[in-house]
Protein backbone atom coordinates (compact mmCIF):
# COMPACT_ATOMS: atom_id res chain seq x y z
CA UNK A 1 0.00 0.00 0.00
CA UNK A 2 2.86 2.37 0.82
CA UNK A 3 4.30 1.81 -2.64
CA UNK A 4 1.09 3.03 -4.21
CA UNK A 5 0.95 6.23 -2.15
CA UNK A 6 3.58 8.14 -4.20
CA UNK A 7 1.90 7.08 -7.44
CA UNK A 8 -1.51 8.10 -6.13
CA UNK A 9 -0.14 11.48 -5.00
CA UNK A 10 1.48 12.03 -8.38
CA UNK A 11 -1.76 11.20 -10.22
CA UNK A 12 -3.73 13.45 -7.89
CA UNK A 13 -1.33 16.34 -8.47
CA UNK A 14 -1.41 15.73 -12.19
CA UNK A 15 -5.22 15.73 -12.32
CA UNK A 16 -5.40 18.97 -10.32
CA UNK A 17 -2.95 20.86 -12.48
CA UNK A 18 -4.27 23.40 -14.94
CA UNK A 19 -4.85 22.07 -18.45
CA UNK A 20 -2.30 23.06 -21.04
CA UNK A 21 -3.39 25.96 -23.17
CA UNK A 22 -3.35 25.33 -26.90
CA UNK A 23 -0.83 27.43 -28.78
CA UNK A 24 -2.36 30.63 -30.02
CA UNK A 25 -2.41 31.20 -33.73
CA UNK A 26 -0.85 34.53 -34.42
CA UNK A 27 -3.44 36.72 -36.05
CA UNK A 28 -2.40 38.12 -39.37
CA UNK A 29 -4.25 40.74 -41.32
CA UNK A 30 -6.73 39.48 -43.91
CA UNK A 31 -5.34 39.53 -47.40
CA UNK A 32 -7.01 40.33 -50.71
CA UNK A 33 -7.11 36.60 -51.48
CA UNK A 34 -8.87 35.81 -48.17
CA UNK A 35 -12.31 37.01 -49.27
CA UNK A 36 -12.19 34.98 -52.47
CA UNK A 37 -10.91 31.94 -50.59
CA UNK A 38 -13.60 32.23 -47.90
CA UNK A 39 -16.30 32.43 -50.58
CA UNK A 40 -14.93 29.43 -52.49
CA UNK A 41 -14.42 27.31 -49.37
CA UNK A 42 -17.96 28.06 -48.13
CA UNK A 43 -19.39 27.03 -51.50
CA UNK A 44 -17.37 23.80 -51.55
CA UNK A 45 -18.34 23.06 -47.94
CA UNK A 46 -22.07 23.45 -48.63
CA UNK A 47 -21.84 21.46 -51.87
CA UNK A 48 -19.89 18.73 -50.11
CA UNK A 49 -22.61 18.14 -47.53
CA UNK A 50 -25.38 18.48 -50.12
CA UNK A 51 -23.74 15.73 -52.18
CA UNK A 52 -22.59 13.60 -49.26
CA UNK A 53 -24.87 14.19 -46.23
CA UNK A 54 -23.05 11.48 -44.30
CA UNK A 55 -19.64 12.85 -45.17
CA UNK A 56 -16.43 11.42 -43.77
CA UNK A 57 -17.84 7.97 -43.09
CA UNK A 58 -20.76 8.68 -40.78
CA UNK A 59 -23.47 11.12 -39.94
CA UNK A 60 -21.11 14.08 -39.65
CA UNK A 61 -23.62 16.62 -40.92
CA UNK A 62 -26.07 15.59 -38.20
CA UNK A 63 -23.32 15.48 -35.57
CA UNK A 64 -22.31 19.03 -36.50
CA UNK A 65 -25.88 20.21 -35.94
CA UNK A 66 -26.77 20.45 -39.63
CA UNK A 67 -30.17 18.89 -39.16
CA UNK A 68 -31.30 19.48 -42.73
CA UNK A 69 -29.43 16.18 -43.28
CA UNK A 70 -31.39 14.25 -40.64
CA UNK A 71 -32.62 10.96 -41.99
CA UNK A 72 -30.79 11.25 -45.31
CA UNK A 73 -28.49 8.68 -46.84
CA UNK A 74 -26.04 9.29 -49.67
CA UNK A 75 -26.51 7.89 -53.14
CA UNK A 76 -23.78 5.26 -53.32
CA UNK A 77 -24.62 3.92 -56.76
CA UNK A 78 -21.62 3.41 -59.08
CA UNK A 79 -22.60 6.49 -61.12
CA UNK A 80 -22.96 8.61 -57.97
CA UNK A 81 -19.60 7.43 -56.65
CA UNK A 82 -17.97 8.36 -59.96
CA UNK A 83 -19.65 11.77 -59.83
CA UNK A 84 -18.51 12.16 -56.22
CA UNK A 85 -14.89 11.42 -57.18
CA UNK A 86 -15.06 14.08 -59.91
CA UNK A 87 -16.61 16.58 -57.49
CA UNK A 88 -13.92 15.91 -54.87
CA UNK A 89 -11.14 16.35 -57.43
CA UNK A 90 -12.67 19.58 -58.77
CA UNK A 91 -13.11 20.91 -55.23
CA UNK A 92 -9.53 20.05 -54.36
CA UNK A 93 -8.23 21.83 -57.46
CA UNK A 94 -10.41 24.85 -56.69
CA UNK A 95 -9.03 25.22 -53.16
CA UNK A 96 -5.43 24.43 -54.13
CA UNK A 97 -5.64 27.24 -56.69
CA UNK A 98 -5.32 29.66 -53.76
CA UNK A 99 -1.58 29.89 -53.05
CA UNK A 100 -1.03 29.48 -49.31
CA UNK A 101 1.50 32.32 -49.24
CA UNK A 102 -1.20 34.78 -50.37
CA UNK A 103 -3.60 33.90 -47.55
CA UNK A 104 -3.69 35.10 -43.97
CA UNK A 105 -2.56 32.60 -41.37
CA UNK A 106 -6.14 31.67 -40.41
CA UNK A 107 -7.23 31.12 -44.02
CA UNK A 108 -4.03 29.20 -44.73
CA UNK A 109 -4.79 26.84 -41.83
CA UNK A 110 -8.39 26.43 -43.00
CA UNK A 111 -7.20 25.74 -46.54
CA UNK A 112 -4.67 23.15 -45.38
CA UNK A 113 -7.24 21.31 -43.25
CA UNK A 114 -9.86 21.30 -46.01
CA UNK A 115 -7.36 20.23 -48.68
CA UNK A 116 -6.15 17.40 -46.45
CA UNK A 117 -9.72 16.20 -45.86
CA UNK A 118 -10.47 16.29 -49.60
CA UNK A 119 -7.28 14.37 -50.40
CA UNK A 120 -8.24 11.76 -47.81
CA UNK A 121 -11.73 11.39 -49.27
CA UNK A 122 -10.28 11.04 -52.79
CA UNK A 123 -7.79 8.46 -51.57
CA UNK A 124 -10.53 6.40 -49.90
CA UNK A 125 -12.77 6.57 -52.94
CA UNK A 126 -10.33 6.35 -55.85
CA UNK A 127 -7.16 4.64 -54.61
CA UNK A 128 -8.49 2.33 -51.90
CA UNK A 129 -11.89 1.93 -53.62
CA UNK A 130 -13.40 1.51 -50.17
CA UNK A 131 -17.06 1.40 -51.29
CA UNK A 132 -16.26 -1.63 -53.46
CA UNK A 133 -13.92 -3.38 -51.03
CA UNK A 134 -15.33 -2.84 -47.57
CA UNK A 135 -18.90 -3.49 -46.51
CA UNK A 136 -18.14 -1.38 -43.43
CA UNK A 137 -18.12 1.68 -45.70
CA UNK A 138 -21.92 1.60 -45.64
CA UNK A 139 -22.31 1.16 -41.89
CA UNK A 140 -21.35 4.73 -40.95
CA UNK A 141 -24.25 6.23 -42.87
CA UNK A 142 -26.64 3.94 -40.99
CA UNK A 143 -25.46 5.07 -37.56
CA UNK A 144 -28.33 6.21 -35.36
CA UNK A 145 -26.13 7.33 -32.47
CA UNK A 146 -26.55 11.07 -33.12
CA UNK A 147 -30.33 10.71 -33.17
CA UNK A 148 -30.57 8.66 -30.00
CA UNK A 149 -27.92 10.12 -27.71
CA UNK A 150 -28.18 13.84 -28.43
CA UNK A 151 -31.22 15.72 -27.21
CA UNK A 152 -31.14 18.32 -30.01
CA UNK A 153 -34.84 18.08 -30.84
CA UNK A 154 -38.02 16.60 -29.40
CA UNK A 155 -38.06 12.81 -29.32
CA UNK A 156 -40.79 12.53 -31.98
CA UNK A 157 -38.75 14.64 -34.43
CA UNK A 158 -35.64 12.53 -33.85
CA UNK A 159 -37.73 9.36 -34.19
CA UNK A 160 -38.93 10.57 -37.61
CA UNK A 161 -35.31 11.02 -38.67
CA UNK A 162 -34.48 7.48 -37.49
CA UNK A 163 -37.46 6.14 -39.48
CA UNK A 164 -36.27 8.04 -42.55
CA UNK A 165 -32.83 6.41 -42.30
CA UNK A 166 -34.44 2.98 -41.89
CA UNK A 167 -36.76 3.51 -44.86
CA UNK A 168 -33.93 4.82 -47.04
CA UNK A 169 -31.78 1.82 -46.11
CA UNK A 170 -34.56 -0.51 -47.19
CA UNK A 171 -34.32 0.87 -50.68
Amino acid sequence: MRRLAPVALFLLALSCSAPAKPPAIAASAPTVADAAFQKASAEVYRAYFDRIPTAFGGTLGVALGMHQYDGKLPDDSPAALQSRAAFLSESLARLEAFPARELSEGSRLERDVFVTRLRGAIFELVARRTPWRSPLYYVGALSLINYTTRDYAPVDERARAVLSVCRAARG
